[in-house]
């Protein structure tokens, strides 16, 4: 078993909950178009912390994003560290 990557993880562990990090993965991959228009938002579209963290600097999210961000962050790397364990 490989360790997921943050995308995936979000997705395998979070997409359709009810909770803050569920929002997230729905905030950040949900694809937007506004009304009579044909160009789409902005989505996340990289696997890593690093490439949300610069999709939402780019987007200007507000504080509550970000600190469900930061919770977010710590719980993957929990789950890397836990894999990892696993591995060796």
């Amino acid at each position: 078993m490989s360790v997921l990557s943050f995308r995936s993880w979000l997705t395998e562990f979070h997409r359709g909950q009810d909770t803050s990090l569920g929002d997230l993965y729905a905030d950040a991959t949900r694809v937007y178009r506004k009304p009579f228009q044909t160009n789409f938002a902005d989505i996340w579209e990289g696997e890593t912390v690093e490439s949300l963290k610069s999709f939402m600097q780019k987007s200007m999210a507000g504080e509550g994003a970000w600190d469900v961000f930061y919770e977010a962050e710590r719980e993957y790397n929990k789950y890397v560290k836990s894999q990892s364990k696993q591995l060796s």
